[in-house]
C-alpha cells in the first residue's frame, strides 16, 4: 500500500525501460500509473506485473498523478507532449491547495533541441513569461518557483539499463541526470527522496545539458553496436566469422565479448534507436558544433556519420525477422552466429530469414 504522502507517479510508456522504473517505484510505495487505451495485450501485461494502475484515457490518469515520466521511442516525445498538453488543458488543475502543477520529466533520448521542442509543446518558451530562465541560466536566476506556467518541465536523460531487484533484495538501475531550472528535489515534500530513488543527478539549471549527456553516451554504446552488427554481418557474407571471433577473443576479448552481448540484445530494441542515432547526429551536428567541423566556412556535416548508423537498425528492425523479436519473448538472434546469418542473408539478396 502508498504512502499518501508519496507524490502520485504516471510513466508514458511501459516499455521495458519504463515497467522497470515503474516496478522500482511500486517496491518503493509509490502510485504509479499509465493509460493503457489502444495499447497492446503485452503493455497491459507489463503495467500488471509491475502493479501499475492502467487509466483509460490521459485525462484519468493526469487527474491521478503529480509527476508525468515520458520514456517513449524518440519519434514520439514531442508528440507525447502535445498529447499531454490537451489533457492537462481538459482536466481541472485544480486542488483543495489551489492551483496544481504537472511536473513533467522528459527521460527520452533525444537531442537538446528536441527537448526544448518537448518544453514548447507544454507550453514552456523563451518568449513566454517565465519561459527565459529555462534556457538562459542568467534569467530570473533569483526566483524560487514557476508561477507562469501550470506545468514544469525537467530535462533528463537515462544512462543504463532497466532497473533490476538482485537477489540480495537491492535495487540496480541507471543513472538519471537532469537539467533545467527546478531539480526533482524541489518538488513539495518527497522530491528529494523520489531523486535518490531513481538515481537522479541534477547537472545544470537550463535545458539540454542532460538529454546532450545521454547522446554521448549513447553514441558510443550504440554506435559501437552498429559496427558490431556490421562486422560480424561482413564476416559472415565473406564466410569467415569463425576466424574473426577467434581473433577477437585472442587479441581483444573483452572487446569481442562486449560485441557480442550487444548484437545478441539489440533486436527487440533496434526500432527505437532509429530515430535515436538520428537525434544524436542532430545533437552532435548543432550542439557539439560537428555541422561544420569547427570550420563555419566549409558548411560540411560531419555529424551525418550517425544518419548511417540510423539506416544499420532500420535495416534490422524493417527488413529482417528480427525486427519482430520481443523482449523476455525472444526466438530469433539470441546467437551471434544466428543475427550475423540473419542479417548477412539481407544485405546479400537472400529470401531467407525476411519477415513476411
Amino acid at each position: 500500500m502508498s504512502s499518501p504522502n508519496l507524490p502520485r507517479i504516471a510513466i508514458l510508456s511501459l516499455g521495458d525501460m519504463g515497467s522497470g522504473i515503474a516496478r522500482l517505484l511500486t517496491s518503493h510505495k509509490y502510485p504509479v500509473g499509465t493509460c493503457t487505451a489502444g495499447r497492446s495485450s503485452h503493455t497491459i501485461a507489463r503495467a500488471t506485473a509491475a502493479n501499475v494502475a492502467c487509466y483509460e484515457n490521459d485525462e484519468a490518469l493526469l487527474q491521478a498523478s503529480d509527476i508525468l515520466i515520458s520514456i517513449v521511442p524518440p519519434r514520439d516525445a514531442v508528440a507525447t507532449a502535445e498529447r499531454v498538453r490537451r489533457a492537462w488543458d481538459s482536466v481541472g488543475k485544480s486542488s483543495e491547495a489551489g492551483v496544481r502543477k504537472l511536473w513533467y520529466l522528459d527521460l527520452n533520448a533525444i537531442s537538446p533541441a528536441r527537448a526544448r521542442e518537448v518544453a514548447a509543446a507544454l507550453g514552456i518558451r523563451s518568449s513566454s513569461k517565465g519561459g527565459a530562465r529555462y534556457f538562459n541560466d542568467q534569467a530570473d536566476a533569483n526566483a524560487d518557483a514557476d508561477e507562469a506556467h501550470d506545468i514544469v518541465f525537467l530535462d533528463g536523460g537515462i544512462i543504463g539499463g532497466p532497473p533490476k531487484k538482485g537477489e540480495d533484495g537491492k535495487w540496480s538501475g541507471p543513472s538519471i541526470p537532469t537539467s533545467g531550472p527546478f531539480p526533482l528535489s524541489a518538488f513539495s515534500e518527497g522530491g528529494s527522496a523520489l531523486a535518490e530513488v531513481l538515481s537522479v543527478r541534477h547537472i545544470a539549471p537550463v535545458i539540454g545539458p542532460a538529454t546532450g549527456l545521454k547522446m554521448c553516451f549513447a553514441s558510443l554504446s550504440k554506435g559501437f553496436c552498429a559496427l558490431a552488427l556490421q562486422s560480424f554481418a561482413s564476416a559472415q557474407a565473406m564466410g569467415v566469422l569463425d576466424e574473426f571471433r577467434y581473433e577477437l577473443k585472442e587479441r581483444v576479448p573483452a572487446v569481442g565479448q562486449r560485441a557480442e552481448a550487444t548484437v545478441t540484445s539489440c533486436p527487440p530494441k533496434a526500432y527505437r534507436w532509429v530515430a535515436e542515432m538520428q537525434e544524436i547526429g542532430a545533437c552532435f551536428g548543432k550542439d557539439g558544433g560537428w555541422s561544420s567541423g569547427g570550420d563555419n566556412s566549409k558548411g560540411g556535416d560531419f555529424a551525418n556519420v550517425f544518419a548511417a548508423i540510423s539506416e544499420v537498425y532500420q535495416v534490422l528492425a524493417d527488413k529482417t525477422i528480427l525486427g519482430s523479436e520481443r523482449i523476455g519473448e525472444r526466438q530469433r538472434g539470441t546467437t551471434v552466429e544466428d543475427v550475423a546469418e540473419i542479417l548477412a542473408n539481407t544485405l546479400t539478396g537472400s529470401n531467407k530469414n525476411k519477415p513476411a
